[in-house]
């Protein structure tokens, strides 16, 4: 689950859960510029939260321990200073089915 600074709350299931993308802009490395995209199987992003979000670290932890996760791809977001997205995990490229559970940030 995933609450914004007036305290509203979004949650995705695991078993929604298609992509991951982390996006940056070019106000890195000094500013806030990296959001995580969380994608279902729609077009739009199903859920953000920023890299600050309270959560991210057992959500990073979590992400890392799939297949198909793209390590080099999130090192690569972390020290882009351009806007860009990076792909760090596709589902449908792994065909894993995740456990029946939601993603909690």
């Amino acid at each position: 689950m995933v609450s914004d600074s007036q305290g509203a709350q979004e949650k995705l299931a695991l078993t929604a859960l298609r992509r991951v993308i982390v996006a940056t802009d070019d106000s890195g490395p000094w500013g806030a510029d990296v959001v995580f995209l969380l994608y279902s199987s729609d077009p739009d992003p199903a859920l953000i939260f920023p890299l600050e979000a309270s959560g991210r670290d057992d959500f990073v932890k979590w992400l890392i321990a799939q297949p198909g996760y793209q390590d080099r791809e999130l090192a690569k977001a972390m020290g882009s200073t351009r806007i860009a997205r990076f792909e760090v995990l596709n589902v449908a490229r792994t065909s894993t089915n995740y456990e029946e559970a939601d993603v909690q940030v």
